[in-house]
């Protein structure tokens, strides 16, 4: 067994199943339960991309908050599913993204595990491609995997 292939097949397994958690999670998420949440920190971060994107800026949402879920109390910071989320290049969609969860002032809570929250339950759409991309690659990996495995013979 070539381990060429055994490495292509392994890659392309890793990223179906990667792409694919993830928008199963955020799927799962559309049956999270809306709460109040109060704010106790809502800023716009200027993040510089240097590793990835070539110096390029970014403006993040970061925000911190509490919530009540059967007499309990909760604190999180998390945003929407992935880092990124929260993330745009443009200061006035920041700003924007800050208003609509000042004016919204819930979070959504995983009814599974109370502990669990988030301001966005709705994966943006350039999150939604960006993970049906590595889907979509990780398929295409293992189809040209799978043919060379049966021309090799």
């Amino acid at each position: 067994m070539p381990i060429g292939l055994l490495t292509l097949t392994l890659l392309s397994l890793a990223l179906v199943i990667y792409g694919a958690a993830c928008l199963r999670r955020a799927a799962n998420g559309l049956r999270y339960v809306e709460v109040p949440a109060t704010l106790t920190q809502l800023q716009i971060v200027d993040k510089l991309d240097s590793a990835r994107s070539y110096h390029k800026r970014w403006y993040a949402v970061e925000a911190h908050y509490y919530y009540e879920v059967s007499g309990h109390r909760y604190q999180a910071s998390r945003v929407g599913w992935d880092v990124r989320s929260s993330w745009t290049e443009s200061p006035d969609a920041a700003e924007r993204l800050a208003a609509e969860i000042r004016r919204r002032a819930c979070c959504f809570v995983d009814p599974d595990a109370p502990g669990r929250a988030l301001l966005m339950v709705a994966l943006p759409k350039s999150r939604r491609q960006h993970y049906w991309a590595i889907t979509l690659a990780g398929l295409a990996l293992a189809a040209a995997t799978g043919l060379l495995w049966t021309v090799r013979d």
